[in-house]
């Protein structure tokens, strides 16, 4: 049985779903689910997990994210990238220094991002871009992001090269959007690379191709085993005595063992290089959240 991740490099022009299918008959009767979309036109990093690694999948979804793209001022469409059709728009085109100087203050305090249309949102019971290929827009409910690097790479008006480190959930065509009309005009993203992802790296990835050409996953270096996989977190190590009360679910034990763990709220549990359980942080107690570990 394969317990891990596979850290894909996801072509332009496939879905997360698609990729997930092209791997769907190497990973035989395995469970096999990705940790956070990438749009079609979009292109990186894709982190697959395989049979028991699934259940770790929400600590991927919440961690933050990096993108390389690159937006054209003048630019718009309905989707807010080159997916629809683009309409050409007379605005301001801004300065290099204007661009950095706006991007520094957009790291400066929480982002608040109303979803596209374009997305895979749900509103009664629908999806966003379901409505919007209908023609249909509805009012969405905004969210709280978080920029903690945003930065302007180099610029060849009206093109503009960018990277951004963001929370999870940012949709970086809006980004893109909401940045220019903060400076009076409109711009179009038009390229959009995920370079890390959950503490992996792109150049640590594979195509498709490459790995469909292994039979044995495990063995490929873009895969990481399922006790490595949570590293972009906070570990603790669990004496052999502490890993037996832990696999029979005892609370008292984890807030022992994390009562001085005060930077984080989601630790990894170890005994030695085993991850056993993972321990959140709820009303300042800390909780068993999943258990790894059998009980004897």
């Amino acid at each position: 049985m394969v317990n891990g991740g596979l850290l894909v490099l996801k072509p332009r022009g496939i879905s997360s779903f698609d990729v997930i299918r092209a791997l769907q008959p190497g990973a035989k009767a395995m469970k096999i689910g990705h940790t956070g979309t990438l749009d079609p036109f979009a292109e990186g990093l894709l982190i697959i997990l395989v049979g028991k690694a699934v259940k770790l999948a929400e600590y991927f979804l919440n961690a933050s994210k990096t993108y390389r793209g690159t937006w054209c001022f003048g630019e718009t469409s309905a989707s807010l990238d080159p997916t629809t059709p683009i309409q050409k728009v007379r605005c301001v085109i801004p300065s290099y220094e204007t661009l950095k100087k706006q991007a520094h203050t957009f790291t400066q305090k929480p982002y608040e991002q109303i979803p596209p249309m374009f997305s895979a949102k749900k509103k009664e019971g629908k999806r966003l871009y379901e409505l919007a290929r209908l023609g249909q827009e509805t009012t969405r409910s905004s969210k709280t992001c978080f920029l903690k690097k945003f930065t302007m790479e180099s610029y060849e008006p009206p093109h503009v090269t960018f990277e951004v480190t963001c929370s999870s959930g940012t949709y970086i065509r809006t980004l893109v959007k909401d940045f220019a009309e903060s400076l009076g005009s409109m711009a179009l993203l038009k390229s959009l690379l995920r370079t890390q992802s959950g503490g992996f790296e792109l150049k640590q990835a594979w195509t498709l191709e490459a790995i469909s050409e292994h039979p044995h996953w495990e063995e490929l270096p873009c895969f990481v085993p399922f006790d490595q996989l949570m590293k972009h977190y906070p570990q603790a190590q669990a004496t052999p005595s502490e890993g037996v009360a832990i696999a029979q679910g005892k609370q008292e034990v984890v807030r022992r063992l994390l009562q001085e763990t005060r930077d984080s709220e989601t630790v990894g549990i170890y005994q030695e290089s085993q991850l056993i359980a993972i321990a959140q942080k709820k009303k300042e107690l800390w909780h068993l959240k999943k258990v790894f570990i059998e009980a004897f």
